[in-house]
């Protein structure tokens, strides 16, 4: 069987992880002090004409953070508030690199396992993707090949007996792990995107880490109506101490 997959389904890449890693995946979410989980939460309200309409709060994801600050494992969830995929994050002996992850899927099967290589100056190289079916047989795998300047300039698709049936140049930018599994997702106010933006407003915790945003701006309706969008983000904090 040839391996041909969408690109949206197959390519894990991180763009963080093409350049040194000065800061922790901790430090790189914004996050101060010693966070050990982030669970993230969703409400959507519009105002149409002085009606006004409000979703429910949804659970969108939680991410569990070591002492070190490197980000180990992430849950996403749908609409219905159940999982549909987690990623582990693997990392090498020093717990400074990140070498590879695995994603399972709503059932907690591995549909995909990645592996990161990196050259002798420690620029990512490669990126290899091993692809399983849903009884965990491997389909195929799939090599992505980085440039020196941390580019991916070509992929390379194998079968499961190893063999490779097509290569193709890389036409755009990858998307990252996250993106990955959160393609599944289909929040109901992410259909339209808002057209004018207010400046979000904030709410913090003692350790100043935000706990709520507001974000509002307008959109236009098809029949050219003025729609009001409120969307509010809830992080629930753990730490620590």
């Amino acid at each position: 069987m040839i391996l041909r997959l969408p690109l949206i389904a197959l390519y894990l890449f991180s763009m963080m992880i093409a350049s040194a890693q000065t800061l922790t995946d901790r430090e790189r979410a914004d996050l101060s002090g010693p966070v050990y989980s982030v669970t993230t939460y969703k409400k959507t309200n519009t105002e149409n004409e002085g009606v006004i309409a409000e979703t429910q709060i949804l659970l969108e994801s939680r991410d569990v953070y070591d002492r070190i600050g490197n980000r180990r494992e992430r849950v996403l969830y749908g609409p219905n508030g159940s999982s549909i995929g987690k990623i582990i994050y693997l990392y090498d002996i020093d717990e400074k690199r990140l070498v590879g992850g695995r994603v399972s899927d709503e059932n907690d099967r591995i549909i995909r396992i990645v592996e990161f290589g990196y050259g002798t100056e420690g620029r990512l190289s490669s990126q290899t993707n091993y692809e399983y079916d849903q009884d965990g047989l491997l389909i195929g795998r799939i090599v992505i090949v980085i440039d020196d300047y941390g580019e991916p300039m070509e992929i390379r698709y194998y079968n499961a007996e190893g063999t490779i049936v097509c290569r193709d140049s890389f036409p755009h930018r990858p998307l990252n792990m996250n993106e990955t599994l959160l393609a599944k997702e289909t929040e109901p106010d992410e259909g339209r995107p808002m057209l004018t933006r207010e400046k979000p407003q904030y709410e913090y915790d003692p350790r100043g880490n935000w706990i709520q945003r507001t974000s509002k701006g307008f959109n236009t309706t098809k029949s050219g109506e003025k729609v009001r969008i409120t969307r509010i983000t809830y992080q629930t904090i753990h730490y620590y101490d």
